[in-house]
């Protein structure tokens, strides 16, 4: 995983957190996962994106 891609998970996070109320959950990009959770044999570059997002999910209301 790159610097950039790193960036831009952060800055969509930040972004759908920021356009929606609280009351309204439509999307989540999960931070990262700690370092100890990681399994050891992952690959290094899924190790790298586990520790930057944790996930993601998509929920509507109503």
């Amino acid at each position: 995983m790159n610097p950039e891609l790193r960036e831009l998970i952060a800055e969509l996070r930040a972004d759908l957190e920021a356009d929606q109320p609280a009351t309204l959950v439509w999307a989540q990009i999960d931070e990262g996962a700690p370092a100890e959770q990681i399994p050891a044999g992952l690959p290094q570059s899924v190790r790298e994106l586990l520790e930057t997002t944790d996930g993601a999910r998509r929920a509507s209301s109503g």
